[in-house]
């Protein structure tokens, strides 16, 4: 993903948080009817945002580095066979 990919008009800036950012961007995700969400975080959180969000569920999280803050890019999964089974075949 590039910065010129992201449609600046559209970034929610959350940069100024800091306790409670993944439940404050969950329950915006939940809000959102668009397939992408871009959220701007300070900058430097980038391994505790990437634990505290882990894997799966429906949305898929990229993140952009830029100058003053990171982005997070959050891209709604597409709904397949596979996907509603979710079996995580790390576990096998």
């Amino acid at each position: 993903m590039d910065l010129k990919d992201i449609d600046r008009s559209k970034i929610t800036d959350l940069s100024e948080i800091t306790c409670g950012l993944v439940p404050l961007i969950l329950a915006h995700l939940d809000k959102q009817t668009d397939e992408r969400v871009v959220v701007a975080v300070r900058s430097g959180i980038q391994s505790e945002l990437t634990n505290g969000f882990g894997t799966g569920g429906d949305w898929d999280m990229q993140i952009v580095i830029d100058l003053s803050y990171t982005l997070l890019v959050f891209d709604r999964v597409k709904r397949t066979k596979l996907k509603e089974l979710d079996l995580n075949y790390l576990e096998f």
